[in-house]
Formats: C-alpha cells, structure tokens, sequence
C-alpha cells in the first residue's frame, strides 16, 4: 500500500508483503507525510531471499513523518529496516518493537526522533548475517531518547556520531550496552523490571514500580521521567532472574 499523506489510526496490518523485485519499499505500507497512531504491525514482510534487497518490513517511509503508540511484531525485510525503514526525517515515539528482523532490526533511517519506545529481541541475522544491526541506526543525525532496548541480537545501535542519546536503558545485549554517538547523559544498563515474566510474547511492556526506568528511579539520580513505551503499572513481582538468552530457548 502506498499513502502520498494523510492519519492512519487504530489499523492493523498483518501477514502483508512487497517485494517479488529487487529494491522493493514497505511490507505493509510505503508513506510519506503521514502520521500513524496506535497502529499494529505484525508478521510483514519486505523482498525475498530470491529477489535481494527491500526496505522496511512494515514501514518505509520517505519525508516528515509521525509513528506514534504503534506496535510492531516479527516483521521481516530481506535488506534494511526490519520494522522502519526511513530516508526521511521522523519522529517515533511511544512505539513497542518486538522480534522484528533485519539490517537495522528495528530502526534504519537517515535521521529523526526515537522516543519513549521499547525494543525487546530485535534481531540483524538475516540471509546469514550473524553480526548485523538489531536495533536503531541514524545515519545523518537525529535523537534516541528515553527508550528501553532489551536482548539485541547484533548491535543495539549504529551510523552517525552526530546523534544524541539520553536517558536511554541497553540491557543484555550480546554486542554491548554502549549508546551510539554522542552521549547526552542519563543512559544505563540495568534490567527494566517488566511487570510481564515475558514481554515479548504478552507485548505487555508495563514496569514495575521500583524499575529504574519508573518516573524518580533512575539508579544515577537523573529527571529523566518515564524511559520505555510501558507506563508503571504494578508492585514488585518476584520472578527468578534468567537472561534473555535463557528466556528465548524457552521457546524454541
């Protein structure tokens, strides 16, 4: 589906595809000049292994666009944004981006804003690759900030030394839990305390209360407000600690 602009809100689009060519754009949709809100995207998928490179799983998007309050699940591009693809500059926030995969598993856009969004187990293993982008990568420049990225495979983060991030929480991810360029302070590794013992499959991103990324917990004392898509939502919840590695072979 191509959209020149306009809102899309509260839509669904799953199991969609694009890409019986070489250089095909958006599983689901190709935008520009559009906003998206509270929309869901599962199971797209862009090009195939036959037919090379696509671009945005769910998502390509070109000019100023808005996501916001979406969810993308287990969406695929064969080449470059598993979820997002983006050669415009946009805004992101309060997204939820679980399982996606692909070059930048998550996120591949030249610049923009990356806000309040929670990424758990985003993969760059694709067609062989084992050491791919899985999470955001900003090539020109742009902003990530308070956002929760959880058990990357590949990196959590790559382009340009021009982009900022803040108050953000990288925590067991394999390839490090280093933010990308410049550092602008408020940024830690430490376990989110998701009120749901899985996450990824419930999409359940809530937090627990005594989370350092609830609103006045931040482990170094930072006004950072709320860092992830999921607003506080319960008490403690006693769960015995596994990895994200442990956790995923579950359910293999």
């Amino acid at each position: 589906m191509r959209i020149a602009s306009g809102m899309v809100t509260a839509c669904e689009f799953d199991s969609n595809g694009a890409g019986a060519v070489l250089n095909a754009y958006g599983g689901a949709v190709s935008a520009g000049a559009t906003t998206f809100q509270s929309c869901t995207f599962r199971s797209n998928q862009v090009a195939f292994p036959t037919y090379g490179i696509g671009y945005g799983g769910a998502l390509a998007l070109s000019g100023s666009n808005t996501v916001s309050n979406c969810v993308f699940v287990g969406n695929v591009a064969y080449g470059y944004g598993g979820a997002i693809y983006s050669t415009g500059v946009n805004t992101m926030s309060g997204c939820i981006f679980v399982n996606n995969t692909g070059y930048g598993g998550a996120i591949n856009a030249a610049g923009g804003a990356v806000e309040n969004c929670t990424l758990i187990g985003n993969s760059g293993n694709l067609a062989g690759r084992t050491s791919g982008l899985g999470g955001i990568g900003l090539y020109q420049s742009g902003t990530v900030r308070a956002t929760i990225i959880v058990g990357t495979t590949g990196r959590p983060c790559e382009g340009s030394a021009s982009q900022t991030w803040s108050c953000c929480d990288l925590f067991d991810n394999p390839q490090g839990n280093t933010p990308c360029g410049i550092d602008r302070g408020g940024n830690f590794s430490a376990d989110p305390q998701f009120c749901a013992t899985d996450p990824a499959t419930s999409l359940n991103v809530m937090i627990q209360s005594d989370s350092p990324c609830a609103p006045g917990n931040h482990p170094n004392g930072n006004a950072c407000g709320l860092i992830g898509a999921g607003p506080v939502s319960c008490g403690t919840v006693s769960v015995q600690q596994r990895t994200w590695t442990e956790v995923k072979s579950l359910y293999r």
